[in-house]
């Protein structure tokens, strides 16, 4: 979809702050928890992967490769 969008014209910036990404919930929990965290999530019937982390820092969201910064909204 987003190669399809980005062909028409529509900016990456766009495609990465406009369209669902299918993600449906985030769970936040410490590194050393991640693996349990999954198993977990396993074996209740659920599909989970580790997408990202959260640093101590300015508040935004790095999408990689893309190599896209975006500030944290409304800021």
């Amino acid at each position: 979809l987003f190669r399809f969008m980005r062909e028409l014209g529509v900016s990456l910036k766009d495609c990465l702050t406009t369209f669902n990404w299918g993600i449906g919930y985030y769970i936040f929990v410490p590194d050393y928890e991640v693996g349990r965290t999954i198993r977990l999530g396993q074996q209740a019937g659920y599909e989970l992967v580790e997408i990202g982390q959260v640093e101590e820092g300015k508040r935004q969201v790095i999408f990689e490769p893309e190599n896209m910064i975006l500030p944290f909204p409304g800021e």
